[in-house]
């Protein structure tokens, strides 16, 4: 009796100095930078991550191959792959669960193993610009969909809108805010589907065809061609689906003074611009003076001043396309010099935004370029 008594003492004391171990977090390697150019920080997990991960993507255009690594906590995700031709996007992750285990520094070989599915690929600046450019495409790696989509991408160019179709993985048809990372913002939800040669004309990714006796299309009338509410078409008529696509061309090189004239910072990176100095002349559609806190690639505060376009001022989201965030301290206004103050006169007419973290509005091509603060756009893109 006295033996056992010993044993379960000596139990109940180890027990209780297991429960008392503190769980130590676990320590990774953080970068983000270029394959072969990371530098790592060590980086401590919140509570509950239990992997070091590292992230490769590859994006190859007509110009360049970029290839970028980032290591950082958390779990791994899926690959993510696309190929429209001018454009192949390819990302993938792997996972390890000791201290300073994620030490790759390299991107990992794109996955070109063929998949056996082919699709009709194209890119264009236009819906029938694509079409006529079309060809076909082996599918590789984690593409497993074919796909027809259109929206604005800021890879390329600094934000131009796109149409294309191609391979991707299912990932991407699942989640399209995936893209979002890459600098690629789609129209809703792309027309994806299986079977080789699926993606036919769905008029530029934004509708798919039903048998003919329930044919349904999208139907609405919106700036942005996210559509969500879908109409049964009178199989009497024998109609298809179509998108009517209007575009407004704005004259970007439109200097003619309009009168108006506006603070603007000494610097386009100010962190501060409490008491400008500077003061800009405006043109062209830039009607109101525009002041703005603003946060640039979610890292640094900065403050932007000048002349700007009143549609910017009713949606200042669509700076989110360079990566730019507006905050709370947003305000157009009016009259010459009203863009002083970190807060808009009482007399002065103005225009208030709240920023908020949806999708931008994002405006047809041209529109982003009637922008006055050429210095501050063309060091940021």
């Amino acid at each position: 009796m006295e033996e056992q008594s010993k044993v379960k003492l000596f139990s109940a004391v180890l027990i209780i100095c297991a429960l008392l171990i503190e769980v130590r977090p676990l320590t990774c390697n953080q970068c983000s930078g270029l394959s072969g150019s990371c530098t790592f920080t060590a980086m401590t997990c919140r509570t509950g991550i239990t992997t070091c991960s590292t992230t490769s993507t590859t994006t190859t255009s007509e110009v360049e191959t970029r290839k970028q690594v980032t290591n950082a906590c958390g779990p791994c995700s899926d690959p993510i792959s696309f190929n429209f031709g001018s454009l192949v996007i390819s990302q993938s992750s792997s996972c390890c669960a000791s201290d300073h285990c994620n030490q790759q520094i390299d991107t990992e070989p794109v996955n070109n193993t063929l998949t056996g599915l082919k699709c009709r690929r194209c890119f264009g600046r236009s819906f029938n610009s694509c079409r006529d450019s079309e060809q076909t495409v082996n599918c590789v790696g984690a593409e497993n969909r074919c796909v027809n989509a259109s929206g604005v991408e800021a890879v390329l160019t600094s934000g131009e809108r796109f149409f294309a179709k191609g391979c991707v993985s299912e990932q991407i048809c699942q989640s399209p805010n995936s893209m979002e990372e890459q600098s690629i913002l789609f129209d809703g939800q792309p027309a994806c589907c299986t079977g080789n040669l699926c993606n036919g004309d769905p008029q530029g990714g934004t509708s798919t065809a039903e048998p003919a006796s329930t044919l349904k299309c999208f139907s609405c009338d919106n700036p942005t061609g996210n559509c969500t509410q879908q109409e049964v078409c009178d199989p009497a008529q024998n109609l298809n689906c179509r998108t009517i696509s209007a575009t407004l061309t704005l004259d970007v090189a439109n200097t003619t003074l309009n009168g108006l004239e506006c603070y603007a910072c000494a610097s386009p990176f100010a962190s501060t611009c409490e008491d400008p100095k500077t003061m800009v002349k405006c043109v062209g559609m830039q009607t109101r003076c525009l002041h703005a806190s603003v946060t640039y690639k979610k890292v640094q505060n900065t403050t932007i001043k000048g002349c700007i376009a009143e549609n910017i001022c009713r949606d200042p989201n669509i700076f989110q396309v360079y990566d730019i965030d507006p905050n709370l301290g947003f305000y157009c206004c009016g009259e010459s010099g009203c863009n002083r103050r970190q807060t808009p006169l009482e007399h002065s007419t103005t225009t208030l935004a709240t920023p908020t973290n949806s999708n931008p509005a994002l405006p047809q091509h041209g529109a982003l370029l009637v922008l006055p603060l050429v210095t501050l756009i063309g060091s940021l893109v």
